[in-house]
């Protein structure tokens, strides 16, 4: 059952209910051609469609292979309750956005006269407009709410002909269907006698909609298929139901544009309708070109290529894939992206949101928006969707229930754009394009930046409340990696709370499958690589992880990407175990920096990222050690420069044995004494005693020079050894 079928001519969402049907109409006449009648149910299809606004009916029953004998149209005539309408004209002296506040003062007067003090409804266009009017009203009424308001309503108020619809198009007038369908919602059997249906609109409208009302327009219902009708032919091409160009306009020709193309009755445009033939095969052109599809060997039949299939699974419009696709032409950064997700998911920027948002955007986002003159004040449809997404993702209170629904539809297409974007990046095995894009998109579905501080990460477990987040913060817990770390008692001392809510915080953590990476290089074809050698990617799981069953709904698996530097290596997602993974190196890959990156899919602050680069053979030269332990140890050294070898080679080992420097003959003083000091020694020990040698340092004044050597009491008693020792100290 199809209801409101007239919305097929609405222009935004007629195309997609058309194709819909069409769809059905067209399987089911494959199954009926091929015999599969009892193993296809679609093939015994039947649509009951219903409208109440819908001039040209039989064109929508030959469009459903509907017989002319089940085909019903019922007048005005029928209807079970009258309906009284009123058309009151606004004079309105100011811009066109006071004309709402100007029909805000009439509404209550129009209630209460024609009302009778039954179940009133009134239709704003706007949620905006909805709230400021109901406020309003609840402001000078009573706050008690009478047992009949379940009652159907008896009363219709239209508050205003007009939609504004953001950017160029500014103010739009309400279509005669949509009128039509608002005003039957006056008056139900059973429950009125009689129903009033009440217009505001501006003084200079009031004469146009009193003749609608007596006079309506019966033109026909136009297709809204043609604009996007290579769009359908692609889903339609992805899905494998059409693969060659006889299908293709065997699938339109089931269209109800089709079907108005060869209706006797005139377009309201007075325009010729175009041949399906030609449309079809103009369509399919435009898809080979842009790259959408490809041809066989034959040159007959076709397929959907890699873009065709991303713009089919994402619901995406051509020029929204064609912007994609140009973006990718620059290095993509996330404020980049983030301007094409927002130029896709646009939402009307208003007169009055405009000082709002931008306080906003000079204070408290994460990338400040900077408008075409250099300010950062709000100017267009774009730059608000950007700082919508931006807010939410920030956990950002924007301060009106307006802007957090306009929020969260834009947050949907925006979702849908960064995906088809990451599965592009994928295509093009573009590395840092693709990093960039999974970690916006997750971002996107996740309503969290990637590097969200501790007080908002910790809080994607239930158990973890915004206060306990906070605590944790401040404790140096900033992410849900370290809180795994943390044991029962020191969560219940950070947050001076019962140990069974320490506990629940602690399984809530342990559940969390946590792994880390280890790159392992092999040499050669030791695991299967070729003469540059392979790079193992090794899954573990963390030593001090713990197994507890996971009770909650989000999908525990990690994403695994290879990159080097431009080029994505490897890709692996949903990984839930310990495993591993080889890529395969070339003489460009191994010198180069390669980075692996393990990131949840479900959770911020669980990710690991390292980097990997092959450490080559370094030769090392003939220099001076200035180390103690190694050069200090034979008197030679200053006298012949030793070379850097092990201890256990033929030079090393030929040469006589010396004693090693003696540092307990070196005192260190400020300054030198007066005289030689003369050791006091035993008899037994005065050959073999040895001075002391007082060491002065430098003088501060003189430190910033580029050799000052030290002064000594007498330094003709040490040896060079030990003079380069004391210079190396000082």
């Amino acid at each position: 059952m199809v209801d409101e079928i007239h919305n097929v001519a609405d222009a935004s969402r007629g195309a997609t209910l058309e194709a819909l049907v069409t769809r059905m109409l067209h399987a089911s006449s494959l199954c009926q051609l091929h015999g599969n009648k009892q193993s296809a149910p679609i093939s015994s299809l039947r649509i009951i469609a219903l409208s109440a606004t819908c001039p040209n009916v039989l064109d929508f029953g030959v469009w459903l292979r509907c017989p002319r004998n089940m085909i019903f149209e019922f007048g005005a005539y029928y209807r079970p309750v009258p309906l009284k309408t009123h058309v009151v004209g606004i004079n309105c002296y100011g811009k066109p956005f006071m004309l709402d506040k100007y029909m805000d003062d009439q509404v209550p007067r129009l209630v209460k006269q024609y009302s009778n003090g039954r179940p009133s409804l009134i239709f704003c266009s706007s949620r905006k407009s909805a709230c400021a009017l109901a406020t309003k009203l609840a402001s000078e009424n009573t706050t008690i709410m009478r047992p009949s308001i379940k009652q159907p309503a008896h009363l219709v108020i239209i508050k205003s002909t007009q939609m504004y619809q953001g950017g160029t198009s500014g103010y739009q007038e309400y279509t005669q269907a949509s009128i039509v369908q608002m005003l039957g919602r006056a008056g139900r059997p059973r429950f009125d006698t009689s129903g009033t249906a009440v217009i505001m609109t501006t003084s200079q409208k009031q004469h146009y909609y009193e003749a609608m009302l007596k006079h309506p327009d019966t033109s026909p219902l136009e297709s809204s298929l043609l604009p996007v009708l290579a769009d359908v032919l692609n889903c339609e091409i992805a899905l494998e139901t059409v693969s060659d160009a006889s299908q293709a306009i065997e699938w339109t020709t089931r269209s109800f544009m089709h079907t108005r193309s060869q209706s006797p009755l005139p377009s309201a445009s007075q325009k010729p309708h175009p041949c399906s033939k030609i449309v079809t095969m103009q369509a399919i052109a435009h898809l080979a070109n842009s790259g959408r599809l490809a041809y066989e060997d034959d040159l007959f039949a076709f397929s959907c290529t890699e873009v065709g299939h991303i713009q089919s699974l994402q619901c995406l419009k051509h020029d929204s894939m064609s912007a994609i696709i140009s973006a990718f032409d620059e290095p993509v950064s996330t404020t980049k992206l983030l301007d094409l997700v927002a130029s896709e998911a646009r939402v009307p920027l208003r007169r009055g949101e405009k000082t709002l948002l931008t306080r906003m955007n000079d204070t408290r986002l994460r990338f400040r928006l900077i408008g075409a003159n250099g300010k950062p004040a709000i100017q267009d449809d774009v730059m608000k969707t950007n700082l919508l997404l931006q807010a939410c993702l920030g956990h950002i209170d924007v301060g009106d229930d307006v802007l957090v629904m306009e929020t969260q539809a834009s947050l949907e297409t925006a979702e849908r754009v960064a995906h088809a974007a990451l599965d592009y990046a994928f295509a093009r095995s573009a590395g840092r394009e693709s990093l960039t894009c999974y970690l916006l998109w997750r971002s996107l579905r996740l309503r969290l930046w990637e590097d969200a501080s501790g007080c908002l990460g910790l809080q994607q477990l239930d158990v973890v409340s915004a206060s306990d987040a906070k605590r944790l913060d401040i404790c140096g817990v900033h992410n849900l990696r370290q809180l795994q770390q943390a044991s029962v008692g020191s969560v219940q001392n950070f947050l001076g709370c019962s140990t069974e809510h320490a506990i629940n915080i602690y399984e809530a953590a342990a559940a969390i499958s946590s792994f880390r990476l280890r790159l392992a290089f092999h040499v050669g074809n030791a695991v299967g690589g070729g003469p540059a050698g392979s790079l193992e990617v090794v899954v573990e799981p963390e030593p001090s992880g713990r197994a507890v069953h996971n009770l909650t709904q989000k999908r525990d698996a990690y994403d695994l990407f290879v990159l080097c530097e431009s080029t994505l290596l490897l890709l692996e997602p949903s990984i839930g175990a310990p495993t591993s993974f080889v890529v395969h190196l070339t003489d460009e890959t191994k010198t180069a920096t390669l980075s692996a990156h393990l990131l949840h899919a479900s959770l911020i602050g669980m990710d690991v990222n390292v980097e990997w680069r092959h450490a080559k053979t370094v030769v090392k030269k003939k220099v001076y050690q200035s180390t103690i332990p190694q050069n200090f140890l034979r008197d030679s050294v200053m006298a012949k420069p030793a070379i850097r070898c092990e201890p256990t080679s033929p030079p090393r080992a030929q040469e006589p044995a010396s004693a090693p420097l003696d540092l307990s003959r070196f005192k260190f003083s400020a300054t030198a004494p007066t005289q030689h000091p003369t050791p006091k020694v035993s008899p037994s020990a005065a050959k073999t005693s040895v001075p002391i040698v007082h060491v002065i340092p430098p003088e501060p004044t003189n430190r910033r020079g580029k050799k000052r050597r030290f002064q000594a009491y007498d330094h003709s008693e040490l040896s060079a050894l030990e003079l380069e020792f004391i210079n190396d100290i000082y």
